[in-house]
């Protein structure tokens, strides 16, 4: 099944290989001690949900995080440091990280990677730890749909990325404040504290933006936050494309 190709129009054949990828990448973690859920569901509703062009491109990303994971593993071994992880997802991403990036990795950092339309395509396995979502959730359901999270950081890390993507500094130490980041649709409802103290572009070969990295410090502070009153928060509105989904765990 993980011979099909992304592009095939069959539905059947988009969701066995969704499934095969996820199980596989679900495997992988389960190897370096890290409880990684590709589907709650084998019908994929959420899968099942989305366009032709749309699930053709979960599976392209999937099968991508899949690639870099496995190469890394073939390679090094040692995919549960963070430059080592990161390394191979660039080099299976066809993705140009600036200079001086892997000198701000820390061990227990979680890291992302985000396209321009704002959606997750690569994390390591630290940011399992932190998350209750699904692959299939967090590759089929938009940011503001997973998340929720205050309009003052919404809007600053707004001004970060419209710079970043704007042709501002390509590696920036944002001073963010650690922040509140609640799961709304998860099994568990994770709710977890967060401060983003890295963001960067990321570029292919020939020097055009084609991503964005976060780097983010996290700790749980409440398994199971479906026990506590919802946080007074309304969604904000605007900035929709490529700005409107900004990482779950960002910057610090």
């Amino acid at each position: 099944m993980h011979h099909i190709a992304s592009d095939t129009t069959s539905f059947e054949d988009l969701a066995a290989a969704f499934r095969y990828a996820a199980n596989r990448v679900s495997e992988l973690g389960q190897r370096f001690g890290f409880s990684v859920r590709g589907y709650d569901d084998a019908t994929l509703p959420h899968f099942s949900a989305l366009s032709l062009l749309e699930r053709q491109k979960v599976v392209h990303a999937l099968q991508g995080y899949l690639h870099s994971l496995e190469a890394g593993i073939r390679a090094d071994k040692n995919l549960d440091q963070p430059h080592v992880s990161t390394w191979w997802a660039f080099s299976s991403l066809s993705l140009v990280p600036v200079a001086d990036l892997f000198r701000h990795f820390q061990k227990d950092s979680v890291i992302e990677v985000f396209n321009l339309e704002g959606r997750q395509i690569w994390r390591n396995f630290h940011f399992f730890r932190y998350s209750s979502y699904t692959l299939e959730e967090m590759h089929c359901l938009e940011w503001p749909v997973l998340y929720d999270r205050g309009d003052a950081v919404t809007a600053q890390v707004h001004e970060y990325l419209e710079r970043l993507i704007g042709g501002g500094p390509e590696l920036v130490l944002p001073t963010l404040p650690e922040y509140v980041l609640l799961e709304k649709c998860s099994r568990d409802r994770m709710m977890i504290k967060v401060r983003h103290y890295l963001l960067s572009a990321l570029k292919d070969r020939d020097g055009n933006l084609q991503a964005w990295i976060v780097c983010t410090k996290a700790r749980d502070l409440a398994h199971g936050a479906k026990d506590l009153p919802p946080m007074n928060y309304e969604p904000r509105a605007g900035l929709r494309g490529r700005l409107s989904l900004v990482p779950p765990p960002e910057e610090i």
